[in-house]
C-alpha cells in the first residue's frame, strides 16, 4: 500500500486527493492546505489528516509519495522538498516558474519508494497502442 500526501486542497487537488483515496493500493493520508479548513473538508471525509504546513508531508514517517498541487511557484520549492525527504513525487505542470528552476528540479534525485504503486491500466498494453 502506498502512502500518499497531496499538498494543495484546491480544485486539482481535490481531484487527486479522491483519485489517491479511491485507488486499492494506495491509501490517501493526508492533505496540506495553508487555508486549514480547506484542507480538514478535503481530508477528513477521505479518512485522512490534514495540516496547514506543507512540510509535515514530507517530514511525515507515514507518507512514501506526495501529489504537489500547489500554486505554480511553489512547484520547484515541494519538489526539491521532497527529494531531498527521499519522496517519490508527482507534480502538476508546469514544474518550475522559471528557467533557472526547471533544471533543478530535474537534476532531483529521490530514492524510490519502499511500496511500488501498482501499474496504471494503460501500462499493460502494448506500447504500440499506447498514445
Amino acid at each position: 500500500m502506498l502512502r500518499i500526501a497531496v499538498i494543495g486542497a484546491g480544485r486539482i487537488g481535490k481531484v487527486h486527493a479522491a483519485t489517491v483515496a479511491a485507488h486499492p493500493q494506495a491509501r490517501l493520508v493526508l492533505v496540506c492546505d495553508p487555508f486549514i479548513e480547506a484542507a480538514k473538508a478535503l481530508a477528513e471525509p477521505l479518512g485522512a489528516r490534514a495540516s496547514a504546513d506543507a512540510a509535515e508531508a514530507f517530514s511525515a514517517d507515514d507518507v512514501d509519495a506526495v501529489v504537489i498541487g500547489s500554486p505554480t511557484p511553489l512547484h520547484a520549492e515541494h519538489v526539491l522538498a521532497a527529494a531531498r525527504a527521499g519522496k517519490a513525487a508527482l507534480c502538476e505542470k508546469p514544474v518550475a516558474s522559471s528557467a533557472r528552476a526547471g533544471p533543478r528540479c530535474a537534476r532531483s534525485r529521490s530514492r524510490p519508494p519502499s511500496r511500488r504503486p501498482a501499474p496504471s491500466p494503460t501500462s499493460s498494453r502494448p506500447s504500440s497502442t499506447r498514445r
